[in-house]
Protein backbone atom coordinates (compact mmCIF):
# COMPACT_ATOMS: atom_id res chain seq x y z
CA UNK A 1 0.00 0.00 0.00
CA UNK A 2 1.29 3.18 -0.81
CA UNK A 3 0.51 6.29 1.88
CA UNK A 4 -1.58 9.20 0.27
CA UNK A 5 1.23 12.71 -0.36
CA UNK A 6 -0.87 14.54 1.02
CA UNK A 7 -1.81 12.65 4.27
CA UNK A 8 -0.83 13.81 7.89
CA UNK A 9 1.88 12.22 9.41
CA UNK A 10 1.06 9.13 11.43
CA UNK A 11 4.58 9.48 13.42
CA UNK A 12 6.72 12.89 13.78
CA UNK A 13 9.94 12.82 15.16
CA UNK A 14 11.87 16.04 15.51
CA UNK A 15 15.14 16.57 16.88
CA UNK A 16 14.71 13.05 19.14
CA UNK A 17 18.37 13.26 21.60
CA UNK A 18 18.45 10.14 23.38
CA UNK A 19 21.43 10.08 26.29
CA UNK A 20 22.72 7.41 28.64
CA UNK A 21 23.62 7.89 31.65
CA UNK A 22 26.48 5.55 33.00
CA UNK A 23 27.76 7.13 36.51
CA UNK A 24 29.27 10.30 35.41
CA UNK A 25 29.68 9.47 31.50
CA UNK A 26 27.11 11.15 29.21
CA UNK A 27 26.78 7.95 26.42
CA UNK A 28 24.55 10.11 23.41
CA UNK A 29 22.66 7.05 21.86
CA UNK A 30 20.63 9.15 19.41
CA UNK A 31 21.26 12.65 18.49
CA UNK A 32 18.92 15.38 16.28
CA UNK A 33 17.05 12.52 14.71
CA UNK A 34 13.85 13.52 12.60
CA UNK A 35 12.24 11.95 10.46
CA UNK A 36 8.34 10.91 9.76
CA UNK A 37 5.82 8.22 8.43
CA UNK A 38 3.05 8.80 7.11
CA UNK A 39 0.09 6.16 7.13
CA UNK A 40 0.25 3.00 5.23
CA UNK A 41 3.76 3.36 4.56
CA UNK A 42 6.91 1.17 5.25
CA UNK A 43 10.12 2.59 6.47
CA UNK A 44 13.31 0.77 6.73
CA UNK A 45 15.55 1.97 9.44
CA UNK A 46 19.15 0.42 8.91
CA UNK A 47 22.67 0.57 9.74
CA UNK A 48 25.17 -1.83 11.67
CA UNK A 49 25.18 -3.10 15.11
CA UNK A 50 25.56 -0.18 17.51
CA UNK A 51 24.11 2.30 15.50
CA UNK A 52 21.43 3.26 17.09
CA UNK A 53 18.65 1.78 15.75
CA UNK A 54 16.86 -0.39 18.32
CA UNK A 55 17.44 2.33 21.01
CA UNK A 56 14.49 4.64 18.43
CA UNK A 57 12.46 1.93 18.10
CA UNK A 58 12.31 1.66 21.83
CA UNK A 59 12.16 5.67 22.94
CA UNK A 60 9.10 5.74 20.45
CA UNK A 61 6.97 3.34 22.69
CA UNK A 62 8.31 4.96 25.49
CA UNK A 63 10.36 1.85 26.94
CA UNK A 64 13.43 3.54 27.90
CA UNK A 65 14.58 3.81 31.17
CA UNK A 66 13.95 6.97 32.38
CA UNK A 67 16.19 7.06 35.35
CA UNK A 68 19.04 6.13 33.10
CA UNK A 69 18.02 8.00 30.27
CA UNK A 70 17.48 11.58 29.24
CA UNK A 71 15.18 12.21 26.08
CA UNK A 72 14.77 15.01 24.59
CA UNK A 73 12.99 16.36 21.48
CA UNK A 74 9.51 15.39 20.18
CA UNK A 75 8.03 12.08 18.83
CA UNK A 76 4.38 13.03 18.04
CA UNK A 77 1.85 10.16 17.00
CA UNK A 78 -1.58 10.49 15.64
CA UNK A 79 -3.68 7.99 17.65
CA UNK A 80 -6.35 6.18 16.17
CA UNK A 81 -9.01 8.87 17.74
CA UNK A 82 -7.18 11.16 15.82
CA UNK A 83 -5.70 12.73 18.98
CA UNK A 84 -1.93 13.29 19.11
CA UNK A 85 0.74 12.30 21.72
CA UNK A 86 4.25 13.27 22.51
CA UNK A 87 6.12 10.30 23.68
CA UNK A 88 8.75 12.22 25.22
CA UNK A 89 6.72 14.68 27.50
CA UNK A 90 3.52 12.29 28.14
CA UNK A 91 2.67 10.85 31.52
CA UNK A 92 3.44 6.97 32.01
CA UNK A 93 -0.72 6.06 31.85
CA UNK A 94 -0.90 7.80 28.55
CA UNK A 95 1.75 5.98 27.01
CA UNK A 96 0.69 2.92 28.17
CA UNK A 97 -2.64 3.53 26.21
CA UNK A 98 -0.75 3.62 23.06
CA UNK A 99 1.16 0.62 22.93
CA UNK A 100 -0.36 -1.90 21.79
CA UNK A 101 -3.80 -0.48 20.75
CA UNK A 102 -1.77 2.49 18.67
CA UNK A 103 1.76 1.41 18.13
CA UNK A 104 3.10 -2.26 18.61
CA UNK A 105 6.02 -3.60 18.27
CA UNK A 106 8.12 -7.01 17.34
CA UNK A 107 11.10 -7.71 19.42
CA UNK A 108 14.42 -9.49 18.35
CA UNK A 109 14.37 -12.53 19.77
CA UNK A 110 10.75 -13.48 20.75
CA UNK A 111 12.22 -16.20 23.21
CA UNK A 112 13.20 -13.51 26.11
CA UNK A 113 10.03 -11.72 25.53
CA UNK A 114 7.59 -14.10 25.67
CA UNK A 115 6.93 -15.12 29.44
CA UNK A 116 8.49 -19.42 29.39
CA UNK A 117 6.00 -20.27 32.42
CA UNK A 118 2.67 -19.19 30.64
CA UNK A 119 1.23 -20.71 27.72
CA UNK A 120 1.18 -19.17 24.32
CA UNK A 121 -2.74 -19.13 24.30
CA UNK A 122 -2.85 -17.43 27.76
CA UNK A 123 -0.33 -15.09 26.67
CA UNK A 124 -2.07 -13.82 23.61
CA UNK A 125 -5.30 -13.53 25.42
CA UNK A 126 -3.46 -10.97 27.94
CA UNK A 127 -3.06 -9.24 25.28
CA UNK A 128 -6.47 -8.90 23.88
CA UNK A 129 -7.72 -8.49 26.63
CA UNK A 130 -5.35 -5.26 28.30
CA UNK A 131 -6.82 -3.08 25.45
CA UNK A 132 -10.20 -4.74 24.06
CA UNK A 133 -11.30 -5.87 27.14
CA UNK A 134 -12.91 -8.79 25.20
CA UNK A 135 -14.52 -11.59 27.24
CA UNK A 136 -12.45 -14.41 27.97
CA UNK A 137 -14.26 -16.84 25.61
CA UNK A 138 -13.88 -14.47 22.66
CA UNK A 139 -10.35 -13.30 23.27
CA UNK A 140 -9.32 -16.98 22.83
CA UNK A 141 -11.10 -17.34 19.57
CA UNK A 142 -9.37 -14.33 18.39
CA UNK A 143 -6.10 -15.83 19.49
CA UNK A 144 -7.01 -18.80 17.34
CA UNK A 145 -7.79 -16.65 14.28
CA UNK A 146 -4.48 -14.49 14.44
CA UNK A 147 -2.90 -17.99 14.86
CA UNK A 148 -4.39 -19.19 11.47
CA UNK A 149 -4.06 -15.80 9.81
CA UNK A 150 -0.29 -16.38 10.44
CA UNK A 151 -0.07 -20.19 9.08
CA UNK A 152 0.77 -21.31 12.52
CA UNK A 153 0.66 -25.27 11.50
CA UNK A 154 -2.23 -27.16 14.78
CA UNK A 155 -3.03 -23.69 16.03
CA UNK A 156 -5.10 -25.16 18.52
CA UNK A 157 -2.51 -27.27 19.99
CA UNK A 158 -0.10 -24.24 19.50
CA UNK A 159 -2.59 -22.35 22.26
CA UNK A 160 -1.46 -25.06 24.55
CA UNK A 161 2.32 -24.49 23.90
CA UNK A 162 4.94 -23.08 26.18
CA UNK A 163 7.27 -21.06 24.25
CA UNK A 164 9.90 -23.79 24.42
CA UNK A 165 8.48 -26.14 22.69
CA UNK A 166 7.73 -23.88 19.46
CA UNK A 167 10.62 -22.91 17.10
CA UNK A 168 12.19 -19.88 16.36
CA UNK A 169 9.98 -19.14 13.16
CA UNK A 170 6.91 -20.29 14.73
CA UNK A 171 7.74 -18.12 18.16
CA UNK A 172 8.03 -14.99 15.93
CA UNK A 173 4.83 -15.30 14.24
CA UNK A 174 3.23 -15.75 17.95
CA UNK A 175 4.75 -12.17 18.72
CA UNK A 176 3.84 -10.77 15.39
CA UNK A 177 0.34 -12.39 16.81
CA UNK A 178 0.42 -10.39 19.85
CA UNK A 179 1.45 -7.68 18.61
CA UNK A 180 -1.30 -7.32 16.11
CA UNK A 181 -4.24 -8.07 18.36
CA UNK A 182 -5.28 -4.67 18.69
CA UNK A 183 -5.16 -3.75 15.03
CA UNK A 184 -2.17 -1.09 15.95
CA UNK A 185 -1.59 1.84 13.21
CA UNK A 186 2.14 1.30 13.15
CA UNK A 187 4.25 -1.50 13.63
CA UNK A 188 7.47 -1.40 14.69
CA UNK A 189 9.74 -4.04 13.45
CA UNK A 190 13.13 -4.56 15.27
CA UNK A 191 15.39 -7.39 13.46
CA UNK A 192 12.11 -9.96 12.97
CA UNK A 193 14.13 -12.03 11.39
CA UNK A 194 17.45 -12.46 13.42
CA UNK A 195 18.71 -15.86 13.59
CA UNK A 196 16.19 -17.50 11.68
CA UNK A 197 17.52 -18.86 8.33
CA UNK A 198 17.27 -17.85 5.44
CA UNK A 199 13.78 -19.67 4.49
CA UNK A 200 12.08 -18.69 7.46
CA UNK A 201 13.10 -15.00 7.13
CA UNK A 202 11.63 -14.94 3.68
CA UNK A 203 8.42 -16.26 5.35
CA UNK A 204 8.00 -13.55 7.97
CA UNK A 205 8.97 -11.06 5.64
CA UNK A 206 6.08 -12.36 2.93
CA UNK A 207 3.92 -12.51 5.96
CA UNK A 208 4.40 -8.42 7.38
CA UNK A 209 3.65 -7.80 3.35
CA UNK A 210 0.46 -9.22 3.06
CA UNK A 211 -0.64 -8.56 6.80
CA UNK A 212 0.40 -4.95 5.51
CA UNK A 213 -1.31 -4.68 2.61
CA UNK A 214 -4.38 -6.27 4.23
CA UNK A 215 -4.82 -4.02 6.93
CA UNK A 216 -2.95 -1.09 6.20
CA UNK A 217 -0.63 -0.76 8.88
CA UNK A 218 2.28 1.72 8.24
CA UNK A 219 5.75 -0.54 9.30
CA UNK A 220 8.89 0.68 10.54
CA UNK A 221 11.20 -1.99 9.91
CA UNK A 222 14.61 -2.29 11.93
CA UNK A 223 17.10 -4.39 10.01
CA UNK A 224 21.44 -4.61 9.47
CA UNK A 225 20.32 -6.93 6.52
CA UNK A 226 20.05 -4.31 3.36
CA UNK A 227 18.80 -7.12 1.08
CA UNK A 228 15.64 -7.45 2.89
CA UNK A 229 14.73 -3.48 2.78
CA UNK A 230 14.33 -3.99 -1.03
CA UNK A 231 11.94 -6.78 -0.21
CA UNK A 232 9.51 -4.80 2.05
CA UNK A 233 10.37 -0.82 2.13
CA UNK A 234 9.77 2.04 -0.09
CA UNK A 235 11.38 4.09 2.02
CA UNK A 236 14.63 4.46 4.07
CA UNK A 237 17.27 5.90 6.66
CA UNK A 238 20.56 4.90 7.42
CA UNK A 239 21.65 5.40 10.87
CA UNK A 240 25.18 5.71 11.70
CA UNK A 241 26.35 6.50 15.67
CA UNK A 242 23.25 7.48 16.54
CA UNK A 243 22.32 10.03 13.48
CA UNK A 244 20.75 9.65 10.15
CA UNK A 245 23.10 9.94 7.43
CA UNK A 246 20.89 9.51 4.23
CA UNK A 247 17.05 9.31 3.98
CA UNK A 248 14.98 8.37 0.70
CA UNK A 249 13.38 6.20 -1.19
CA UNK A 250 14.53 2.44 -1.65
CA UNK A 251 14.61 2.49 -5.11
CA UNK A 252 17.00 5.76 -5.33
CA UNK A 253 19.61 5.17 -2.95
CA UNK A 254 20.49 1.97 -3.35
CA UNK A 255 20.50 2.95 -7.16
CA UNK A 256 22.55 6.30 -6.75
CA UNK A 257 23.89 6.39 -2.42
CA UNK A 258 25.04 9.88 -1.79
CA UNK A 259 26.04 9.01 2.05
CA UNK A 260 29.29 7.18 2.28
CA UNK A 261 28.88 5.60 4.91
CA UNK A 262 25.50 3.68 2.74
CA UNK A 263 27.65 3.46 -0.34
CA UNK A 264 30.07 0.99 1.67
CA UNK A 265 26.99 -0.89 3.58
CA UNK A 266 25.53 -1.50 -0.30
CA UNK A 267 28.98 -2.69 -1.31
CA UNK A 268 29.66 -5.33 1.90
CA UNK A 269 26.31 -7.25 1.20
CA UNK A 270 26.41 -10.76 0.31
CA UNK A 271 25.22 -10.53 -3.77
CA UNK A 272 25.52 -13.81 -6.17
CA UNK A 273 27.04 -11.53 -9.15
CA UNK A 274 29.14 -14.09 -10.69
CA UNK A 275 31.66 -11.86 -12.19
CA UNK A 276 34.07 -13.28 -9.64
CA UNK A 277 33.88 -9.61 -6.99
CA UNK A 278 34.63 -10.13 -3.51
CA UNK A 279 32.21 -8.50 -0.46
CA UNK A 280 33.94 -5.27 0.39
CA UNK A 281 34.03 -5.41 4.47
CA UNK A 282 33.68 -1.56 5.77
CA UNK A 283 37.36 -1.03 7.46
CA UNK A 284 37.27 -0.34 11.36
CA UNK A 285 34.45 -0.45 13.77
CA UNK A 286 31.79 1.61 14.90
CA UNK A 287 32.47 4.51 16.99
CA UNK A 288 32.23 4.27 20.64
CA UNK A 289 29.45 6.85 21.18
CA UNK A 290 31.13 7.64 24.52
CA UNK A 291 34.23 9.15 22.87
CA UNK A 292 32.94 10.27 19.37
CA UNK A 293 35.45 11.59 16.56
CA UNK A 294 35.28 15.12 16.18
CA UNK A 295 33.35 16.58 12.37
CA UNK A 296 31.63 13.56 10.74
CA UNK A 297 31.35 10.35 12.71
CA UNK A 298 32.10 8.07 9.83
CA UNK A 299 35.12 10.52 8.75
CA UNK A 300 37.91 7.59 10.07
CA UNK A 301 36.05 4.58 7.94
CA UNK A 302 34.94 6.93 5.29
CA UNK A 303 37.54 6.80 2.03
CA UNK A 304 36.11 10.09 1.17
CA UNK A 305 37.37 12.11 4.00
CA UNK A 306 39.41 14.96 3.45
CA UNK A 307 41.64 16.14 6.27
CA UNK A 308 41.04 19.61 8.03
CA UNK A 309 37.42 19.02 6.67
CA UNK A 310 36.19 16.25 7.56
CA UNK A 311 37.53 15.99 10.70
CA UNK A 312 36.51 19.24 12.08
CA UNK A 313 33.23 20.04 11.16
CA UNK A 314 30.00 17.84 11.95
CA UNK A 315 27.82 17.68 9.05
CA UNK A 316 24.27 18.56 9.20
CA UNK A 317 21.61 16.04 7.73
CA UNK A 318 20.20 18.35 4.50
CA UNK A 319 17.92 18.00 2.09
CA UNK A 320 19.28 17.09 -1.56
CA UNK A 321 17.80 16.25 -4.73
CA UNK A 322 15.32 13.31 -5.46
CA UNK A 323 13.42 13.80 -1.63
CA UNK A 324 16.82 13.05 -0.51
CA UNK A 325 18.47 14.09 2.61
CA UNK A 326 22.08 13.53 3.12
CA UNK A 327 24.34 14.20 6.28
CA UNK A 328 27.94 14.41 4.44
CA UNK A 329 30.22 17.60 4.13
CA UNK A 330 31.21 16.17 0.54
CA UNK A 331 27.74 15.17 -0.98
CA UNK A 332 28.20 17.21 -4.27
CA UNK A 333 32.04 16.92 -4.59
CA UNK A 334 32.79 15.60 -8.17
CA UNK A 335 34.58 12.72 -6.58
CA UNK A 336 31.85 11.49 -4.80
CA UNK A 337 29.26 11.72 -7.59
CA UNK A 338 31.17 10.13 -10.10
CA UNK A 339 32.80 7.02 -8.60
Amino acid sequence: MSPASDAQPLVEIDDLNIVFKAGKRSIPAGRNISFAIKPGEVVALVGESGSGKSTAGLAMLGLLDRSRTAVSGAIRIRRKNDAVLDVVSAKERDIRSLRGNDVAMIFQEPMSSLNPVYRIGDQIVEAIGVHRRLPRQQAWAEALRLLEILGVPSPVACLSYYPHQLSGGMRQRVMIAMALSCNPSLLIADEPTTALDVTIQAQIVELLKSLQRQNGMAILFITHDLGLVAEIASRILVMYAGQIVEEGLVSEVFANPKMPYTRALLRSRPQFRGDGQKIKAIGGAVPNLAALPAGCSFHPRCEYALGGLCDSREPQLLAGEESRKIRCLRSNDTELVMS
